[in-house]
């Protein structure tokens, strides 16, 4: 199927057409496409479990994640391309990267007149401002929790009284991830798809059966309301289906109370389960919500912002303003981080309580109260002649 999409284009533009040679077959150029589709993808698959083997992070993400960051110059580069309008045009086909084309495209920038569907400074700061807010949101939402106090019950072993502290359950708001959004993407590009080739196979002439045809496909095309309104039903559906499918509050409410633990003011057992399932379901209607605003903000800008100027490569800018692939970027990023912090703790837990410049002392202590070892430092022999004392 992916070789199919790669070559549904016109005749001279597809992919069979670019290594098209002699007597060769479509056949055999399917058969060694698919066999080069599947090394690569084992491929990837070893060297992301190779990244894995090394404790660096999750590899095939870090893969997907380098995949998406690596378009982002072009799409600034697109950017900067439809600032330029009709003086810096000509002042770099004349002399190139210069400063006469500097002074030009900054007159461009700031009197976006010279040329229709022309990028102005007032939609480059807006792509700025909402490139921060959406990351900071996409941050927010992949780190928030909802916090449920849990007591450990007291007991008392000999004379002494253990347990009595107070605890967290944290619970994600977006428990599932970025799995919903790839679920509704895909789910809701079958249907458009099978009408589009329906529509190009049912001809030319103006019926109502293609009038029809041509309406549905225009109306839940991206961008369209009633494509949007779908995008974040099937969102909403795909977040719950996620949470009841890997979220099992009874199951975690029987750990609570094999463990001693239980929520103040309710009884464990049915009615902690009860409480959990509750708390997930208004957390999770928050979750989707913040993921259906970030899925169609690509979109809406791509159609109404940047269509005009861009033209088919509006979506390649707006796709780095939300979408899946942001998701992916930030959730990647931010797994990366972590477990690059608990490496450094792991290997230098000292540096980060201790002030001292060379670093922190590396003392290795006995278990039980046995001889020091040679790594310990000695104690100093006593001096007759040294003044005794506070150290300065």
């Amino acid at each position: 199927m992916y070789v199919a999409h790669f070559n549904s284009s016109s005749a001279n533009d597809s992919l069979y057409s670019a290594v098209y040679a002699g007597n060769y077959h479509h056949v055999y150029f399917i058969l060694l496409a698919v066999a080069m589709l599947t090394a690569g993808s084992v491929f990837l698959m070893w060297l992301g479990e190779q990244i894995e083997q090394f404790g660096i992070g999750n590899g095939v993400s870090l893969i997907i994640t380098a995949g998406i960051v690596s378009r982002m110059p072009v799409a600034v580069t697109d950017v900067l391309h439809a600032c330029m309008g009709d003086a810096s045009t000509r002042a770099y086909a004349e002399s190139g990267f210069s400063w006469s084309f500097i002074r030009a495209f900054l007159g461009d920038v700031f009197n976006p007149t010279s040329s229709s569907g022309h990028i102005g400074i007032l939609t480059i700061l807006f792509l700025l401002v909402c490139f921060v807010f959406v990351v900071g949101a996409a941050i927010f939402l992949t780190q928030a929790q909802r916090r449920i106090p849990v007591q450990q019950a007291k007991h008392m072993r000999g004379r002494r009284v253990y347990g009595g502290a107070k605890q967290y359950l944290p619970l994600r708001v977006n428990h599932s991830g970025v799995m919903p959004i790839i679920f509704a993407s895909t789910l809701i590009s079958l249907p458009i798809m099978g009408l589009q080739k329906l529509l190009e196979s049912s001809g030319t002439a103006a019926n109502w059966w293609t009038i029809s045809l041509s309406f549905i496909v225009r109306t839940f095309s991206g961008g369209g309301y009633a494509y949007e309104v779908a995008y974040c039903v099937l969102i909403f559906f795909f977040s719950y289906f996620w949470n009841t499918v890997q979220f099992q509050p009874k199951e975690m409410a029987n750990q609570l109370r094999d463990y001693g633990s239980f929520i103040p003011g309710l009884r464990p057992g049915k009615r902690t389960a009860d409480y959990l399932e509750n708390v997930m379901a208004r957390i999770t209607y928050v979750g989707a919500a913040f993921l259906c605003v970030i899925a169609i903000i690509p979109s809406i800008i791509s159609t109404f912002l940047l269509r005009d100027a861009l033209g088919d490569k509006s979506y390649q800018v707006s796709q780095f303003l939300g979408g899946t692939g942001l998701l992916i970027v930030i959730s990647v990023m931010l797994d990366f981080v972590n477990r690059i912090e608990a490496n450094l703790v792991m290997r230098n837990y000292g540096g980060f309580l201790d002030d001292d410049s060379e670093g922190p002392a590396k003392i290795k202590r006995p278990k039980s109260g046995g001889p020091r070892t040679p790594t310990q430092p000695q104690p100093a022999a006593y001096d007759p002649n040294k003044p005794r004392g506070l150290p300065a």
